[in-house]
């Protein structure tokens, strides 16, 4: 069964079991004159059916396997073989001349000649005296030479200075008159000297000495140290001959040329060492070109995969399962979410009006039976379902104060107390039916 239908079948029963029963007498009860109660519905808010389609994984491993090796014979000398060889020659006694320069005479270097230059007055320079004055009244200077300013040589000076107007225009035109010497005088060159440069000998040249020597040769056996102060040529002689032997060990070889060589005398036997390893030759080994097999090696793949590489002997890696998403989890929907209008309470028609037999008597009792004397609030089981609505009314109309027994809202019929509690538990079953079913959903 549906569990959506659950809900509403559950109201239904309700509805059915509280109303029908009451009906006969509600209608014979119908107080006269209620307007009429339209119909109250209820909104049922049903969730989309989701169907969940899972993701698609694959697992993968490392996978690893033991290679076979190859190992190879590699040895090293410890020692060596100890050894002597005879070497033997015919020497020659070779001399080396050297030589030394012996100083008859040492050198004597020239003395330079020492002299310095002088200027010579060919013509001595033409000058002229002149001294300082100053005038009394204003303070100005000016220089002339001497008696320019004499009383006797007034007019000549006047004249001198007519003449020189042009050379003169700042001076006084009063000239001798009010000038006086300040003491101070300067020589001024009219012609200037005719001079030349000429050198003065302090000290005659005195020539060089030059060295008289010889020089003095010694002949040395070669290799040998030649005497103090000698140099070495490259100038040798043959002064005499003989046989020269000597015993080195194997692989030295003696210095110098014309060495021949004799026999070998084995001294001691040469100590090796071998051991095994790869192909790669380890520093200081040879390959004898012996090899065995070797250790077996282990290999591991770096990444997972689902089947294992080429080659023979793969296993998989214990613990290294990974699982990989191929394609994620996702959800279709089956069914979209739709609400549901369900019927609360039905439409109850208006009642005939009322008719008073005696206007008068009636009048106050007419105002008392506006007053309700119990309502019945069906919000109090239906709030506990969820997407039923509190619009339905929470009071009836037409209630007189002579009814002693409680009325269905709406309707007038009356409530019996069984109908109430088979209500209740028609409710409260549905409802937790209605929550089960959305949390499996969910």
């Amino acid at each position: 069964m549906n569990t959506r239908l659950l809900a509403p079948l559950s109201l239904a029963a309700v509805a059915v079991l509280g109303f029908a029963p009451s009906a006969a007498h509600a209608a014979q009860d119908a107080a006269c004159g209620q307007p009429a109660v339209p119909a109250v519905y209820s909104s049922i808010d049903h969730p989309a059916v989701v169907t969940t389609v899972p993701e698609v994984t694959h697992v993968e491993w490392l996978w690893q396997r033991a290679v076979p090796t190859t190992e190879f014979e590699y040895s090293r000398t410890v020692s060596p073989a100890q050894g002597t060889w005879s070497w033997s020659r015919k020497v020659d006694v070779i001399e080396r001349a050297w030589f030394k320069i012996v100083i008859d005479q040492p050198f004597v270097p020239a003395i330079p000649e020492v002299r310095h230059q002088e200027t010579r007055v060919v013509k001595p320079a033409v000058t002229r005296t002149e001294f300082e004055y100053v005038q009394k009244s204003t303070g100005r200077l000016r220089w002339e030479e001497a008696g320019w300013n004499a009383e006797d040589d007034r007019d000549r000076d006047r004249d001198r200075d007519r003449d020189d107007k042009d050379d003169h225009d700042d001076k006084d035109d009063d000239r001798g008159r009010g000038w006086s010497r300040t003491g101070k005088t300067r020589e001024v060159v009219l012609v200037a000297a005719v001079t030349e440069l000429v050198w003065v000998i302090d000290q005659a040249a005195v020539p060089a000495v030059p060295e008289e020597s010889h020089k003095e040769v010694t002949w040395v056996l070669d290799g040998a140290d030649g005497p103090a102060g000698a140099t070495a040529t490259d100038t040798v002689r043959v002064a005499s001959s003989l046989k020269e032997t000597i015993d080195l060990a194997d692989g030295e070889e003696p210095a110098g040329a014309g060495w021949v060589k004799g026999e070998y005398t084995q001294t001691a036997k040469a100590v090796t060492e071998e051991i095994w390893s790869g192909a790669t030759a380890p520093d200081g080994y040879t390959a004898t070109g012996n090899q065995r097999p070797g250790k077996h090696r282990s290999e591991t793949t770096t990444a997972t995969s689902t089947v294992a590489p080429a080659g023979d002997g793969w296993s998989k890696v214990d613990g290294s399962a990974v699982t990989v998403v191929d394609a994620a989890a996702y959800e279709i929907e089956e069914a979209a979410a739709w609400t549901e209008m369900v019927l609360v309470t039905p439409e109850v028609p208006a009642t005939a009006p009322c008719v008073d037999e005696d206007t008068d008597e009636d009048t106050d009792d007419t105002d008392d039976t506006d007053d309700i004397e119990e309502v019945v609030d069906p919000g109090e089981e239906a709030d506990h379902v969820e997407g039923i609505s509190d619009d339905a009314p929470g009071e009836v109309l037409g209630a007189t104060e002579d009814s002693g027994d409680a009325v269905l809202p709406a309707t007038g019929a009356q409530v019996e107390p069984w109908l109430l509690a088979l209500g209740a538990g028609s409710v409260l079953a549905g409802t937790g039916v209605l929550f089960g079913g959305r949390r499996r959903n969910a």
